[in-house]
């Protein structure tokens, strides 16, 4: 089942994407990146309650193995600035390209298909801050309890309510 996930979202982020939004290699040296690591499914729950079981290009990224290593790492990782534009962020500069891409901006027109493909926002700042606390704090911390936008403060009140009324 996992894998099958995990080919139809590459198939939908090739679609989107078709090439590492960073260094533009062809899809064919490129990973599926999560935002949230797939061991954390409660942090995809809280910030994207309506994700369902379904693929969604929206939780992730078509990137080179060294800009998927760094992001899962948590030494890269995009900012988002509003109406579908990013900002690369290289926070530990390792090669020589880091120093060329970091603050790159990543516009709208880079991704192909509909708004709801775009990367979501609450899921990309959620990875930035933990690349943020990785980075000064030089570990990430209380993954589980960051929420980025109204919408997913109100869900969280919302299930504690419904958890103290059962």
């Amino acid at each position: 089942m996992r894998c099958i996930w995990q080919q139809k979202t590459f198939v939908a982020l090739v679609a989107r994407d078709f090439s590492c939004l960073i260094t533009d290699y062809p899809w064919r040296s490129c990973y599926l990146t999560p935002f949230v690591p797939t061991s954390r499914p409660d942090i995809l729950d809280l910030l994207d309650p309506n994700h369902g079981d379904a693929p969604r290009p929206s939780h992730g990224l078509l990137l080179t193995s060294m800009y998927a290593d760094a992001f899962n790492r948590y030494t890269c990782s995009l900012y988002p600035v509003g109406d579908g534009t990013y900002i690369i962020h290289v926070f530990n500069f390792s090669t020589g390209r880091d120093g060329v891409v970091h603050g790159s901006r990543i516009d709208r027109s880079r991704f192909r298909g509909s708004d709801e493909d775009l990367p979501n926002e609450d899921l990309l700042r959620w990875h930035y801050r933990q690349c943020v606390l990785m980075n000064i704090r030089r570990w990430a911390v209380a993954e589980y309890a960051v929420s980025v936008s109204d919408k997913a403060r109100r869900l969280g009140k919302k299930r504690r309510a419904d958890a103290f009324a059962a």
